[in-house]
């Protein structure tokens, strides 16, 4: 569940489709999004033998370990695009603004940590031409967790306006 205002718009990313753009200033530290109406746990092994195709297999994200969460009715969360350099960090399902962000800016995070280790992505980045590949679960949470201990040592504790 998205928690900021926010608006769904043309992506400024090339190729990404939709994108999801902050309607104001969102100070670094804030809680973007929360995990909400998740339905099932998979494990990864289940998610394999699903098909490609399946609304369980295209509606499931890494979110602890080798667990996936599947969330059927995805609300926009769905238009995060992928940045090597996001403005954003994705921890156990939950996206904090991971520096200042301006009125308009379109959010973005690091599709490496929804993945499985190892897996390549169907897409290349945009800037990088480089395929995302899923981090091990354990460099995704030291990674995400760090950048985040980092923000809070530095942050003044305060939180985005809404409508």
């Amino acid at each position: 569940m998205i928690v900021i205002d926010y608006t769904v718009r043309h992506s400024e990313i090339n190729a990404a489709g939709m994108g999801i753009f902050v309607k104001f200033d969102i100070p670094r530290g804030t809680v973007i999004s929360a995990p909400d109406g998740i339905q099932k746990l998979y494990k990864v092994d289940e998610i394999n033998l699903m098909s490609p195709e399946s609304v369980e297999y295209t509606s499931s994200v890494r979110w602890f370990e080798d667990y996936y969460s599947f969330v059927s009715g995805w609300d926009d969360e769905c238009y995060y695009n992928h940045s090597f350099d996001p403005n954003c960090i994705w921890h156990l399902g939950f996206v904090f603004a991971a520096r200042d962000l301006a009125a308009g800016t379109e959010i973005t995070i690091d599709y490496a940590h929804l993945l499985e280790e190892g897996t390549e992505s169907m897409f290349t980045d945009s800037k990088t031409g480089k395929r995302v590949v899923g981090m091990s679960f354990r460099d995704s949470i030291a990674k995400s967790a760090s950048a985040l201990a980092e923000i809070y040592k530095r942050s003044p504790g305060t939180v985005a306006k809404t409508s």
